[in-house]
């Protein structure tokens, strides 16, 4: 079982390990994002295939967008505070 994996949407890597968390590389930036044991699990299961269906890309893509947008709106409140 792989350490580490990496799918090509914006960019993701799961990394195991005592702290669960995921790197999302947004706009050249890596954000950490600690999880627990049963999300960390579920993430894997989901992305870490190496040929993903075309579901899992869709589903994939959401989250990446999702996530951008979060960080970023976090971002964005930050600067404005």
């Amino acid at each position: 079982m792989p350490k580490e994996v990496t799918i090509n949407v914006t960019e993701v890597t799961v990394v195991s390990g005592k702290k669960n968390r995921i790197r999302v590389n947004i706009n050249g930036l890596d954000v950490h994002i600690p999880v627990d044991q049963g999300v960390y699990a579920y993430f894997h299961e989901q992305f870490s295939r190496a040929q993903p269906t075309e579901l899992q890309r869709k589903k994939s893509a959401t989250i990446m967008n999702l996530l951008r947008a979060a960080y970023l709106k976090g971002v964005s409140d930050g600067e404005k505070a």
